[in-house]
């Protein structure tokens, strides 16, 4: 799973190669079938603290990845109830400050104000 989780984290590998480590990696916890699901989080769960820790905090900083396509893979393996603890309306405020992010940072290039960036947003 970490190395799946760094793949598709990693910046300079190719795109497919990426999505390709992130569809795999939600394959390892995300599962319509009932028992492999509870079979997934079982894994999961046997996982020492500090791995489970490190595959959220990869997948959290990826949600901000320029590329849209990985960003929404992240967001499918995080988003799983396997790994989340978070609650939709935490997950929710997640994607809003992922999106103004990119606002500000697009803003930001085109040199237009920040404030109005910030308040459009929210």
């Amino acid at each position: 799973m970490t190395g799946l989780c760094t793949e598709l984290a990693n910046g300079q590998k190719p795109r497919e190669i990426r999505q390709q480590a992130g569809l795999a990696l939600k394959n390892t916890v995300v599962s319509k079938d009932e028992q492999k699901r509870q079979e997934l989080s079982h894994r999961w769960k046997m996982l020492d603290e500090n791995v489970r820790r490190g595959i959220r905090e990869v997948l959290l900083g990826t949600l901000a990845d320029p590329v849209k396509d990985i960003r929404s893979t992240a967001a499918l393996v995080r988003d799983s109830d396997v790994v989340s603890h978070f609650t939709c309306r935490c997950a929710a405020l997640l994607a809003r400050v992922v999106s103004l992010h990119h606002h500000i940072t697009h803003y930001s290039a085109s040199n237009t104000n920040l404030a109005h960036c910030v308040h459009t947003q929210f």
